[in-house]
């Protein structure tokens, strides 16, 4: 994997993250990037412009999922 295709990835991860954000916490969705350099920062932009509403949709399920497991595995914990 290339450093652009790094960065591209990147941006995808941090879109992702901030849309579960935002359904579980009510955070706003905001673009900020650490690069400076215009290059990198295109591609950065990129993969955050990349992400679909399905994508958005599976990543907030997995994160509803993730979250209903861990609270079920807690309380089988301190029963």
């Amino acid at each position: 994997m290339t450093k652009a295709d790094e960065r591209f990835q990147e941006g995808r991860n941090k879109r992702l993250s901030a849309e579960v954000n935002k359904k579980m916490h009510n955070w706003p969705v905001k673009f900020s990037c650490i690069y400076l350099r215009p290059e990198q920062r295109s591609q950065f932009k990129r993969g955050w412009d990349s992400v679909s509403q399905i994508d958005i949709d599976v990543a907030i399920n997995l994160a509803v999922a993730t979250e209903q497991v861990l609270s079920t595995m807690i309380e089988e914990t301190n029963s």
